[in-house]
């Protein structure tokens, strides 16, 4: 596995969690292709490869969470470890639901955004095959709600993403920088940013004469 996507979504440090095999799954897909994996499927609307590290450091960050919150609340709902790992198959066909994946993109797009706990609830009653029944003292609305928090802790403690996700965020005002500029309105920034960095990013601008002389 990748170190680098090791290192950005923790998983030194979860070696404990019951649904890691999951994560590593993922984390192997994004590196082999982070615009087609998870990641990419998740941000979509905004993925780039200027923006590829933050947004793959917080999709992992937000999985490695939800999948401790539902691991927990699991515990405390006094299954048993071996039980907890039998639901590992649909808790990965779970986060890997179109609806959660979105959410999670909103989680660290928008401040404002509340993760609706239906959204959880309604993914894993849609799974096929059909899942176990939850234990009644299982709460999506728990984890909903204090993976909203965590999510947000995570995106304004961090400077790297707490930045990436200001900048994604003013983004709409790219076609008033646009008209300024003199550029047409469908002009495309970031493919245009995409393709400078894929072919001048081997160069040392270092050495470069800033001077006009």
């Amino acid at each position: 596995m990748d170190p680098a996507i090791i290192a950005l979504w923790g998983l030194a440090q979860a070696t404990q969690s019951m649904f890691r095999p999951i994560l590593e799954d993922l984390a192997a897909d994004v590196a082999k292709d982070a615009a087609k994996s998870y990641v990419g499927q998740a941000f979509q609307s905004v993925f780039s490869v200027i923006h590829k590290k933050p947004l793959t450091k917080a999709t992992g960050l937000a999985l490695k969470a939800l999948l401790d919150l539902i691991e927990n609340e699991l515990l405390d709902a006094d299954l048993e470890p071996e039980q907890v790992r039998g639901l590992t198959p649909a808790v990965s066909r779970l986060v890997s639901d179109a609806a959660v994946k979105q959410a999670i993109a909103h989680l660290f797009l928008d401040p404002d955004y509340r993760l609706d706990p239906r959204v959880l609830a309604g993914a894993w009653a849609q799974l096929q095959p059909t899942p176990p029944n939850l234990p009644e003292a299982f709460s999506w609305q728990r984890i909903a709600k204090r993976l909203t928090r965590q999510v947000q802790q995570l995106r304004d403690a961090d400077p790297e993403l707490r930045e990436t996700f200001a900048a994604l965020r003013n983004a709409g005002n790219a076609d008033a920088l646009k008209a300024l500029g003199g550029l047409p309105p469908d002009f495309d920034l970031d493919r245009y940013r995409e393709a400078l960095v894929e072919r001048f990013g081997h160069l040392n601008l270092d050495s470069m004469d800033t001077s006009g002389a």
